[in-house]
């Protein structure tokens, strides 16, 4: 009885993956296919005041009818995603514009280490039962990088721990690994530095040098009960910078850009 939900959510999701692929596919051409089902709306009203081809095919549940019906209804669909895929858009630029405005500080701040080194990233909290992170904004100055594939949840990674404590902190993830060069020394380690990773997890992410993370909260609501709803994370590529990042995240001015993500992402989640 234990796995019954677990099964279900699992069917839910299955089930539903299509539907939302077939809404991310009506997202995109929301515009064309608005078009398109407008001018047939308009085709068939003007057929239906000319009772063509017969007044009888225009009467009851006929195709006629029906396909006028469907087209108006289609329309509306169609204007109402496109509404909504502007808010969003609008949304997205707004996340990009405050990652962009994290670097800034940080460029400021650790005039050591090169911005092409600097990684910003706003996550935000999705799902209902198994709640976890997913990737709202980002700046990067330069390309793309890997991802780990590993799902960010409450109590992983420096991201879901600074989600659960609900605190910003900062990991030396350079002296970690220095500490660490094989399953069984990673394994000793304290918790503070396994950050809810196994070896595996941990082993996916060698690049990243220093990361720092800051709970986002959200809006008008009081100081004390407002929920976490996303995570700003900052990570640096370059070595021996860690101790400018937690100089940069204990400076009062951090606290401004944090606002400006905050806002950001609950401009992007209301569409306001």
């Amino acid at each position: 009885m234990g796995g019954e939900p677990s099964v279900i959510w699992s069917w839910l999701e299955s089930t539903l993956a299509p539907l939302r692929l077939a809404m991310a596919w009506l997202a995109r051409w929301a515009d064309v296919f608005g078009l398109c089902l407008g001018a047939a709306a308009v085709v068939l009203a003007f057929l239906h005041s000319a009772n063509k081809p017969s007044a009888d095919a225009w009467s009851g549940l006929h195709a006629l009818p029906v396909s006028q019906v469907a087209a108006v209804v289609l329309v509306v669909i169609c204007q109402a995603t496109v509404v909504v895929r502007g808010r969003v858009g609008r949304g997205d630029r707004g996340l990009a514009d405050a990652c962009r405005e994290v670097a800034a500080y940080i460029d400021d701040s650790c005039p050591g280490v090169r911005l092409s080194e600097v990684g910003v990233h706003i996550w935000k909290v999705s799902g209902i039962r198994r709640q976890h992170l997913r990737r709202a904004g980002t700046f990067l100055l330069i390309g793309d990088r890997a991802r780990s594939g590993i799902r960010w949840r409450q109590g992983k990674g420096v991201v879901g721990f600074a989600w659960e404590r609900r605190e910003t902190l900062v990991r030396d993830l350079e002296a970690i690994r220095a500490r660490a060069a094989s399953r069984d020394e990673y394994e000793q380690l304290p918790g503070d530095d396994r950050l809810g990773l196994s070896w595996a997890e941990f082993q996916r992410t060698p690049q990243y040098q220093a990361v720092a993370a800051s709970p986002l909260y959200k809006r008008g609501v009081r100081a004390g009960s407002a929920e976490v709803v996303g995570v700003l994370a900052i990570d640096f590529l370059s070595k021996g910078h860690c101790g400018e990042l937690a100089n940069a995240t204990r400076d009062p001015a951090f606290a401004s850009v944090v606002g400006v993500c905050e806002a950001a992402l609950d401009f992007r989640k209301n569409g306001e």
